[in-house]
């Protein structure tokens, strides 16, 4: 994930802390900052495990709160040499405490312009610096900025692929979308869930989607996916059941309603690019779908005119202001969406 405001002046992405690790040119200074607060906290575990051994870790690592310690103390730490091994990891959480005074700034520069080659200095926000200021300033000249922002919807899943092939193990796209859509689009908890499937399905080192359902607990046929594949079906029947089921185990309408928008927005675009003769592979890479799904978004789209797609979004959207305004029963203002977006005549 990178941020930048132009071609010229770019913040690299996280996964260059990971190259880092792997050409070990670890650097002196790191400064991450962001929302993906389990993001960041991987990167801080691997580079203390790629730089100080377990048993050195007590003597060698520091981690400290800035908002309960000087400036001064925290230099000083940094400066320090390591014990009985090359380098020392020191990591600051809320470093806006340190820097929150001229003085602290002062202080925290004085040693950004020199750091120890011993000790790799590791500063944690999660609120954007400004850039404009010391010592924010000099860490950015060094290229050791790193901002750690929450996935798009359409990111996790292939999040998901690849934390699966890191550790070996092939999943299904059905079972991709399925756990996605149960567990939705916090990593950590997608880590806690993978790791659960991952040890379940051991030696067999393929997750499918009745995996996911023993392991996550949920009913297949309850997903927000299973929702749309009926809607874009006419399955009224099915569609029906399927809301009913997913509002009685507690799924959230708001989060129903944005999953319902972005496929809509998809169908839409997908009709455009067939209307131009796109290969199917060329409209799953523009859609972010995996091909696996492709031909049920193409026979969804085939069903709906364009303007019929268009009353669709239109009714999401008044439902939604709905379920924001009126207080009335979100049951009903579901079931009336679902009976609009089947009949959009």
């Amino acid at each position: 994930m990178v941020f930048s405001k132009s071609k010229k002046e770019k913040i690299p992405s996280t996964n260059e802390v990971l190259e880092d690790l792997r050409s070990k040119k670890i650097k002196p200074l790191y400064l991450f900052y962001g929302e993906e607060e389990f993001l960041i906290q991987e990167c801080v575990s691997a580079l203390i495990e790629a730089l100080v051994p377990k048993e050195m870790q007590a003597f060698n690592v520091d981690k400290i709160d800035g908002d309960k310690v000087s400036v001064r103390d925290v230099v000083a730490l940094a400066a320090s040499y390591p014990m009985m091994n090359d380098r020392r990891v020191v990591v600051v959480d809320n470093l806006g405490g340190l820097t929150s005074t001229e003085k602290g700034r002062e202080i925290l520069s004085l040693y950004i312009n020199k750091p120890s080659e011993t000790t790799c200095f590791v500063m944690v926000m999660n609120k954007k610096p400004d850039f404009r200021m010391k010592p924010f300033a000099e860490l950015k000249r060094r290229n050791v900025v790193y901002e750690f922002l929450p996935l798009y919807d359409n990111q996790v899943p292939a999040w998901i692929e690849s934390r699966c092939e890191l550790a070996g193990v092939k999943i299904e796209p059905e079972a991709v979308h399925i756990l996605h859509s149960v567990v939705g689009n916090s990593l950590r908890a997608l880590q806690n869930e993978l790791e659960k499937l991952i040890t379940y399905v051991g030696k067999q080192r393929s997750i499918t989607s009745d995996d996911v359902s023993h392991v996550v607990g949920f009913i297949k046929g309850n997903t927000v996916f299973d929702l749309q594949n009926a809607l874009g079906e006419g399955d009224a029947t099915n569609a029906m059941m399927i809301l009913k089921r997913m509002l009685e185990s507690g799924e959230s309408p708001p989060g129903i309603i944005v999953m319902l928008t972005r496929y809509f927005f998809q169908l839409v675009k997908a009709k455009e690019l067939c209307s131009h003769n796109v290969s199917e592979a060329e409209v799953a890479k523009a859609l972010n779908v995996h091909q696996f799904f492709i031909k049920g978004y193409l026979q969804a789209s085939n069903r709906f005119s364009f303007s019929e797609l268009e009353i669709c979004i239109e009714k999401i959207r008044v439902a939604d202001l709905q379920l924001k305004t009126s207080g009335g029963d979100t049951s009903h203002i579901m079931e009336m969406l679902m009976y609009s977006l089947l009949h959009p005549q």
